[in-house]
């Protein structure tokens, strides 16, 4: 949460800069790639972490947003709401032969997906690169709100696949904060309508599961993708 307040109070000591001379609000789609880090506590060996690291990977995500803006000639607030998929997954694995899946198939891999609301809040430097066209660095914060988790278990057999998903029940923690930056370009097609595309990196700062003496192994989800955003924009007096 110091994250986010520091950003808020940078938004604040910036907000002379914006010179209220628009306000916009838009759609903002998130294609990712999202995975995890690491952490192992004491009672797990190197090998073993060596053992998971090879094991786990990342996987296609996405976040969707609505969201409203305010800009300056300089810089921007962005605040935001919606939903995001995140999670990783392990590689394709042979099944042992003592194990039930392998009378269905000869390899599988476990999807582990996280289910999320969000709130992202960033500020925005921009410099203008044309009349139409704006270059942007992002500073931002994002708070989460965990709704779900499942783990999907893939299977497969000579060129065939099939899925099933079982609810994690895992103790998730319910609220994580992440810090997010990118750069971005921006294009006004005309007055009220703006394009922006803006590779993105964010990081979980709390880690995924509860904390407790009996943790052993844990993880921060991150993940890399271009945001994609529609905003409609209207200039204020």
């Amino acid at each position: 949460m110091k994250k986010t307040g520091f950003l808020l109070l940078l938004a604040i000591a910036a907000w002379p800069a914006f010179a209220q001379q628009s306000f916009g609000w838009g759609v903002n789609l998130f294609p990712n790639i999202s995975n995890r880090r690491l952490i192992a506590y004491s009672t797990i060996t190197e090998q073993m972490i060596r053992d998971i690291e090879k094991r786990e990977a990342s996987k296609p995500s996405y976040a969707a947003h609505l969201f409203a803006s305010w800009r300056g000639e300089k810089v921007g607030f962005q605040v935001g709401a919606g939903f995001a998929n995140a999670g990783y997954r392990t590689v394709e694995e042979a099944i042992p032969i003592n194990d039930p899946d392998f009378a269905n198939a000869i390899s599988r891999r476990f999807v582990f997906r996280n289910y999320n609301i969000e709130i992202p809040a960033s500020l925005k430097f921009y410099q203008s690169l044309s009349d139409k066209d704006d270059f942007n660095f992002m500073l931002g914060t994002n708070l989460s709100y965990n709704l779900a988790n499942d783990t999907l278990t893939v299977l497969y057999n000579d060129g065939t696949s099939s899925t099933r998903s079982v609810s994690d029940e895992s103790d998730f923690r319910k609220i994580n904060y992440a810090f997010t930056t990118g750069l971005g370009w921006e294009h006004r097609f005309s007055p009220k309508f703006t394009l922006i595309l803006q590779p993105t990196f964010t990081f979980w700062i709390k880690a995924l599961f509860k904390e407790t003496e009996f943790t052993e192994l844990n993880r921060n989800l991150y993940n890399f993708g271009v945001s994609v955003g529609f905003r409609f924009d209207r200039e204020l007096e």
